[in-house]
């Protein structure tokens, strides 16, 4: 069930907003800060590191985020519950977040993709954890790699990097409170 929500929320958001100069004039021009960026963080614009995580720069973007949420929400969800989904998703997504505004305070970023690498992470972990497989975190890498490369815009891998590795730590504590 969490993760058909977090699809479901996802895909709600593609109407609205879908195209990065819409972004940037509803954050930039109209003064409406809900894009992630570092400054504003510092100013007290706490919202920013969640709001971020609901909006995508196009429908590429959007597509791209609802699979991966899909497959690796499905993934959480049969390993460790359907409870743990939206928690490790936005714990993951608000760390990634954290991380990137932190360290790049003049980039703006959206997307949930720093919460969907912390599902896949603490999938892969509590993977490993029961099965002695590294064939999830291979794949976790592989993925990781692969989303660095600007195919349609400038992927924050700041985030991608600070959401698997709250997903790891995550994983990690699941995987000692779940049976095997």
């Amino acid at each position: 069930m969490g993760a058909k929500v977090l699809t479901a929320v996802l895909f709600l958001d593609a109407p609205v907003i879908n195209s990065s100069s819409t972004l940037y004039i509803v954050h930039s021009v109209l003064k409406i800060p809900i894009m992630l960026c570092g400054l504003d963080v510092a100013r007290g614009y706490l919202w920013e590191l969640v709001t971020s995580m609901f909006i995508h720069a196009n429908i590429y973007h959007l597509i791209l985020n609802i699979i991966g949420l899909k497959v690796f929400g499905d993934a959480m969800s049969s390993l460790a519950g359907e409870r743990r989904v939206l928690t490790s998703f936005l714990l993951s997504g608000l760390a990634g977040n954290v991380l990137s505004a932190v360290t790049q305070p003049l980039a703006l970023s959206v997307g949930a993709s720093g919460g969907a690498f912390g599902l896949f992470a603490a999938s892969a972990v509590i993977d490993y954890r029961r099965t002695g497989s590294y064939s999830l975190i291979a794949l976790l890498l592989a993925i990781m790699m692969l989303s660095s490369v600007p195919i349609y815009g400038f992927p924050n891998v700041v985030a991608h990097v600070g959401g698997a590795v709250s997903g790891l730590l995550l994983g990690l504590h699941y995987s000692r409170e779940a049976p095997r």
